[in-house]
């Protein structure tokens, strides 16, 4: 495994059904597995959001205080809404992120899977409020992106990392 510095950003980037979110969490399990680092993973696929699903979590927060419509019942929504009600600390944040059963140092933010809300609705100040909040309580931060450039989510998250994996499939 490469050697990492602390306070790590690293995002995984490249065409659709690639692998990205599989070597994404793999590297995540990796390093809290193999560490004391506390790592968490996010979710900004919008097209394929479901990071989730290969750590056995569901992608909505355990007991929120209201339930978003099922597109939108993801942990970044329930942050932004928090952030848009001025009530957005690291208490509001560790409430919304999902832990991972086999690891105590290993987190997901869930990601949304409503283009619409992803072009429409957020935009960089929730995206950097949110990474902002996530250096502090966490030394590696492991960022899923979409196949898709152009949407906000994925630009923030390549330009706002240490380390850029892109991920290619193989021709013949």
């Amino acid at each position: 495994m490469p050697r990492f510095q602390k306070q790590q950003i690293i995002s995984f980037t490249g065409m659709g059904s690639t692998g990205k979110t599989t070597i994404a969490t793999q590297l995540g399990i990796l390093i809290a597995k193999n560490s004391r680092a506390k790592v968490l993973l996010i979710d900004f696929d919008t097209i394929n959001a479901g990071m989730n699903q290969f750590l056995g979590v569901k992608r909505a927060p355990q007991n929120p205080e209201y339930i978003l419509p099922l597109d939108k019942n993801a942990g970044i929504n329930y942050m932004i809404d928090a952030i848009d009600k001025r009530t957005f600390d690291s208490n509001m944040f560790e409430k919304y992120v999902q832990r991972t059963k086999y690891f105590s140092n290993l987190d997901v933010l869930t990601g949304n899977k409503s283009l619409f809300v992803c072009e429409k609705v957020l935009n960089t100040e929730y995206y950097t409020r949110i990474l902002e909040k996530a250096k502090e309580l966490y030394d590696f931060i492991i960022i899923d992106t979409s196949s898709n450039i152009f949407v906000d989510a994925t630009q923030f998250a390549l330009l706002n990392s240490n380390v850029i994996f892109y991920v290619a499939e193989a021709t013949n």
